[in-house]
């Protein structure tokens, strides 16, 4: 899992200028919702220089 993954890196990272990864949302929320809080996380993973590793439009969260 993407945020797995990149709150692994923060952590191993410990540097206190860079924030928490937006946290997951509950499987209750719409697509909307999750298309939002991808485009947050790619966001945020450029803001810090960390990597999202290239996937498919199938594979994304907020495609249900």
């Amino acid at each position: 899992m993407i945020y797995e993954k990149l709150h692994r890196e923060w952590i191993e990272r410990a540097e206190d200028e860079v924030p928490e990864p937006p946290h997951l949302l509950p499987a209750m929320t719409n697509d909307a919702h999750r298309q939002d809080r991808w485009q947050e996380t790619v966001d945020w993973a450029e803001q810090y220089g960390f990597e999202i590793p290239p996937m498919s439009e199938d594979e994304k969260y907020y495609k249900m």
